[in-house]
């Protein structure tokens, strides 16, 4: 690990191996919800956890940062920035612990109403 890009995990819905916590900090494969979405217009996901990884970059305007990593049932993984995406997401996660019913949490853009012309990624149920 270079001292100028770091990643270390902050937070996490699960308790992880330690080769899935190298796997987590290493998302130089892991699906963009930016790109995705501006790509295919929405997402779905099969979430089995989620943690939030938090970044320090030399090279970067802001050099620490927080982004945030869903895994799916299928090993996929899909990363975000977007703290908008992220509280919905965990709101859902929290409201359906427990539940043995099936769902997928849908990832899209929206317009958004305070910055005319611009979209943000946030997410549903299905």
């Amino acid at each position: 690990m270079r001292g100028d890009y770091k990643v270390e995990i902050k937070e996490c819905s699960r308790d992880l191996t330690h080769k899935e916590r190298v796997k987590l900090t290493d998302t130089t494969s892991a699906i963009r919800l930016d790109k995705a979405t501006q790509e295919q217009g929405s997402i779905l996901i099969n979430p089995d956890f989620y943690a939030v990884l938090h970044v320090h970059n030399e090279h970067s305007e802001d050099k620490d940062y927080d982004n945030y990593i869903i895994v799916d049932k299928d090993g996929n993984r899909y990363l975000t920035g977007s703290s908008s995406f992220f509280d919905s997401f965990v709101s859902i996660m929290e409201d359906m612990a427990g539940c043995d019913e099936e769902y997928q949490i849908m990832a899209y853009r929206s317009d958004s109403k305070n910055r005319p012309g611009k979209q943000f990624i946030t997410c549903e149920i299905v």
